[in-house]
């Protein structure tokens, strides 16, 4: 092996370990600021209510939907149904979940809540509609 051999392969080592440090430090600069599970420990995201509208059976219902980041809806109604039946007589339905009975303070008693989730894999988010109604 001649010198001009030994110096293009020091060369080859010292880039390829320069380029890895620099790919690492890429990688652990872009999670510094995540989980181990690629949760966000700081919230950047909007919190935003929209005005929206909520459909039970043939009925449309005035509603409002929110924007939940880093979940999906499952994990979301699971939530909303466990929460819903602490504070009414019973929650039924699939789309929409209808939780009846309810007594919130500031609304009253005897309301019907309903709520529907879906899932935008592409934005990472989770859209729930509410709607409530005196029963």
């Amino acid at each position: 092996m001649n010198f001009r051999t030994q110096m293009d392969i020091t060369t080859i080592r010292r880039s390829l370990f320069t380029l890895t440090t620099l790919i690492l430090s890429v990688g652990v600069h872009a999670q510094k600021d995540r989980t181990k599970e690629g949760y966000a420990l700081n919230w950047d995201k909007p919190i935003v209510v929209v005005a929206d509208s909520i459909s039970n059976g043939t009925h449309r219902l005035p509603a409002w939907t929110v924007s939940i980041f880093e979940t999906d809806a499952n994990t979301v109604l699971d939530l909303w149904r466990t929460d819903m039946k602490a504070i009414s007589l019973g929650v039924s339905g699939k789309k929409p979940l209808k939780a009846s009975g309810v007594t919130i303070a500031d609304l009253g008693s005897g309301l019907m809540v309903m709520a529907q989730a879906s899932t935008d894999k592409k934005a990472k988010l989770v859209q729930v509609h509410h709607g409530i109604r005196h029963e």
